[in-house]
């Protein structure tokens, strides 16, 4: 819907990869939602040094810079991002979300 109205031609690869990946302006591309987690983490609870937070700004940083790469990413670009989008994934249910580690907050 979104590439219909801003493209009036056929889908190409490389416009839908960009509105995909890399569109600020669309948030349902990946560097809109990093870009929120970026904006949002300093919110998170927990102190900043604690746990698996300094690991998870890092991996935050590092999609940010990947997604906003104005090159398309070839297949193992792809592959490196969705990687590190479980990676991060991964980290937050982990420090977050797991009932089996202890949280001091």
């Amino acid at each position: 819907m979104t590439y219909r109205r801003r493209h009036f031609s056929r889908p190409r690869l490389d416009a839908v990869i960009e509105l995909i990946f890399s569109d600020l302006t669309n948030p349902r591309s990946v560097a809109y939602q990093i870009g929120i987690l970026d904006r949002e983490i300093v919110f998170f609870p927990g102190e900043s040094d604690f746990g698996l937070l300094p690991k998870i700004r890092e991996q935050l940083q590092e999609l940010g810079q990947r997604c906003l790469n104005p090159a398309a990413p070839d297949e193992s670009g792809f592959d490196t991002i969705f990687s590190s989008l479980e990676v991060f994934a991964d980290m937050l249910t982990q420090h977050y979300f797991s009932h089996s580690v202890r949280h001091v907050y």
